[in-house]
């Protein structure tokens, strides 16, 4: 068995032992559905990513496919570089789940709604998903803005915050002078959640309680593993395409079938 699988089925019961509450629910998930599911190839790079370990086909001194040299934690793959759709799909995968358990808790919604601004000049600007029948916002539409930032090294939540605080200034003005309100999601890469995004997902789950008569306490664990398996599947996913694109221009390994002279001689 390779023994980087290994070290992971070896260390599997360590790391949910070590699971953080709230943040890492795709680790404690039961393999029971297809949502729910994740490939090896994505539980090892996801899992990896998690303990900042070196991604399996990383090469020293490899570079990205934008030019840059890659870092040996995937941090640049995994969500910082812009090339290909890789970092917007994950993005996405989170938004589709977000709206899945709104739609769930019986709200009427709608992705990326157009002319939400349309008497700004950024008229472009438009949040990810509306929510037109929010219980606490009946007299205003919602709307929800997610965002996935790649964690500062040595600090807790600092990314988060900042994304949040940014993303606060460029909606939530214009949002309540149209007669909205507004509600950021952020999550960090790691799988960090900031706390007004928690409170957020615990707010649609007694929602969701009232409705379906199941515990909120179930359903909210429910919607954060299915949040968190969304995010995980996109990073590892981002990482493994990456990888596949970057390693096609370098030698997997030296195979001696492939000297130089062997290959004029041929």
């Amino acid at each position: 068995m390779n023994k980087d699988i290994l070290f992971t089925v070896c260390n599997s019961h360590t790391v949910i032992q070590n699971t953080v509450h709230r943040h890492n629910k795709w680790l404690t998930a039961k393999p029971c559905y297809r949502k729910v599911i994740m490939s090896n190839d994505q539980f090892t790079a996801a899992l990896r990513y998690r303990y900042c370990l070196r991604p399996l086909n990383h090469f020293a001194g490899s570079k990205c496919i934008c030019g840059k040299t890659l870092d040996e934690k995937g941090r640049h793959v995994a969500t910082c570089c812009s090339h290909k759709s890789y970092r917007i799909d994950t993005h996405n995968y989170v938004v589709h789940e977000m709206n899945n358990i709104l739609r769930y808790c019986g709200l009427w919604t709608k992705v990326e709604e157009k002319n939400i601004f349309a008497s700004y000049a950024d008229s472009n600007l438009r949040p990810d998903i509306v929510v037109y029948n929010a219980p606490s916002t009946l007299k205003s539409t919602l709307l929800l803005d997610v965002s996935i930032t790649t964690p500062c090294l040595g600090s807790k939540g600092h990314a988060a915050k900042s994304v949040h605080q940014g993303k606060v200034k460029k909606y939530n003005a214009k949002a309540l002078e149209s007669g909205y309100n507004f509600t950021p999601i952020i999550l960090q890469s790691s799988g960090l959640i900031t706390d007004d995004s928690l409170a957020y997902i615990k707010s649609l789950a007694s929602l969701a309680s009232r409705i379906r008569k199941i515990s909120k306490v179930v359903l909210y664990t429910y919607f954060l593993k299915r949040i968190s398996l969304a995010l995980q599947r996109g990073i590892a996913e981002s990482i493994n395409k990456r990888y596949l694109l970057i390693n096609a221009h370098y030698p997997i390994e030296d195979d001696p079938s492939f000297q130089e002279n062997l290959i004029y001689d041929s």
